[in-house]
């Protein structure tokens, strides 16, 4: 690939150039592959290489699947949330809720700002 940004980095001892993308989003990327390789590494001493790379990919995308649903209902609560909210102003809308008039809004408490106090 001419003229795209080359990054070298370890994974799990061995070097890597790798090449397009911010550089520093790269490094984050292989680090966090390296991490998972290390731990399985740790809990499966007798595991060939490519074993352990299956099965670091396997536990990342666990973990961003499992962020994605995550995101997805925190999206969707949000949703239903707003939509509530819009319900309930247009609701007030069409019963009429005071509204704005000359001299101060309709319906104010007496001193409120713009209506004149008692008496």
């Amino acid at each position: 690939m001419a003229g795209k940004e080359r990054t070298q980095v370890v994974i799990h001892g061995r070097a890597y150039n790798l090449s397009g993308g911010d550089a520093e989003r790269t490094r984050t990327l292989a680090r966090t592959v390296n991490a998972a390789m290390a731990r399985l590494s740790d809990a499966l001493p007798q595991a060939e290489d490519y074993q352990l790379a299956i099965l670091a990919a396997l536990h990342i995308a666990d973990e961003s699947l499992r962020f994605r649903t995550e995101l997805e209902a925190f999206r969707s609560g949000v949703d239903a949330s707003a939509s509530r909210m819009l319900e309930a102003i247009e609701a007030g809308m069409r019963e009429g809720l005071p509204r704005e008039e000359p001299g101060g809004p309709k319906g104010s408490l007496p001193g409120a700002a713009g209506t004149p106090p008692p008496g």
